[in-house]
């Protein structure tokens, strides 16, 4: 949040299970604490959910003008003309209200979770990659998680920070647990070396799950 424009787009990848959709609950309640004091800065929240099984880029757009504009007590021009039009807005339309609805705050924070699970998401892709890096967004703080698919790496890995959840931070986390288990009762008839060999090597194998 300090970082800055370095860190206006934080990409977060890692296999099923390590803990992505926790870290983006986390990230969105630290937010969450420090928009509530500053009207200002604005949060939205998406969960790509597989279920839907559809391009997701309107309702990801949609959802977060709504979050936005609710945030911020503002609803654009463009977006009242395009209400009383009565027509469906496009991709375009979406991306210049939320340019709109921006000048309203001095940062916005988008966490998005489980991009992965959107199908089909070329668009989405696309849109994503246009809020972290084109200037008109330069308000947006945007952080993404998703498993590491070829398609979204190609996407994200030129115009983000990528950061893996397979990282010795991690893997050091995850070794001071074990360790610490190994002191239960269970364990006491393996001798210390099948302790310290359990302790090396299910942080390395766990890849940050």
């Amino acid at each position: 949040m300090s970082g800055g424009p370095k860190s206006r787009f934080i990409w977060l990848h890692g296999i099923p299970g390590a803990g992505k959709t926790v870290l983006a609950y986390t990230m969105v309640e630290q937010v969450k604490f420090v928009t509530k004091a500053d009207r200002k800065q604005g949060l939205a929240y998406y969960y790509c959910y597989h279920g839907r099984n559809k391009d997701e880029t309107v309702p990801f757009l949609t959802w977060t003008l709504g979050q936005l504009c609710r945030a911020s007590d503002y609803i654009p021009v463009i977006l009242s003309n395009l209400h009383r039009s009565g027509c469906e807005p496009n991709i375009k339309d979406l991306l210049d209200c939320v340019e709109a609805v921006l000048t309203q705050f001095t940062a916005a924070y988008v966490v998005v979770d489980a991009v992965d699970e959107s199908s089909p998401r070329t668009n989405l892709l696309k849109v994503l990659s246009s809020l972290g890096s084109d200037p008109r967004f330069g308000k947006l703080r945007l952080a993404i998680t998703s498993r590491e698919y070829p398609d979204i790496e190609k996407a994200f890995k030129p115009r983000s920070v990528a950061m893996s959840m397979s990282n010795l931070g991690v893997m050091e986390d995850i070794r001071k647990y074990v360790t610490s288990k190994l002191q239960d009762e269970r364990y006491e008839a393996w001798d210390k070396p099948l302790r310290d060999e359990v302790a090396t090597l299910l942080p390395q194998k766990a890849r940050g799950m």
